[in-house]
């Protein structure tokens, strides 16, 4: 019973999470609006749900998750969350190409996600979505947003 309740809960947080905004155009301003300038250019950006590596076990922490969307730039991977009364993304975190290690896939919740290995082995996934949070993606948008992180790795 506790399962089924978590997994409930776990449903209505993600359905209440704002990916920003829907329009395909409002979306993009957004999402180049946050990037500076010093981060180079934006080379990926797709809304999507973010499962931190908490830190507290070597797992990533599904009920932690959070909505928001995926930027992949020149220099870095940014996650940002839509900031409902601002009207605007606000960067949450910040992994510099630097310090990326790895970039691989796995699965949650059926959902195939994003999983960036840190120098230091923190490992953060990015589940990418639609912006109402409920569909999947277009097919190629996960090869196509590890393609771009696959190309910050410098080892």
């Amino acid at each position: 019973m506790r399962k089924i309740l978590a997994v409930l809960a776990a449903s209505l947080i993600a359905a209440c999470t704002a990916y920003g905004p829907v329009e395909t155009d409002a979306f993009q301003k957004a999402t180049v609006d946050v990037v500076p300038e010093s981060e180079g250019n934006l080379g990926f950006a797709h809304s999507a749900t973010w499962l931190p590596d908490t830190g507290s076990s070597s797992e990533i922490d599904e009920q932690a998750k959070t909505g928001g969307a995926l930027l992949v730039t020149e220099k870095s991977v940014i996650w940002v969350q839509w900031e409902r009364g601002n009207k605007r993304f606000e960067p949450v975190r910040r992994i510099p190409a630097s310090d990326i290690k790895n970039v691989s896939r796995a699965t949650f919740d059926d959902r195939e996600a994003i999983v960036v290995e840190s120098k230091d082995l923190k490992q953060d996934a990015f589940v990418l979505v639609d912006v109402d949070g409920s569909s999947l993606p277009a097919a190629n948008a996960i090869e196509h947003g590890q393609a771009a992180i696959r190309q910050l790795i410098t080892e």
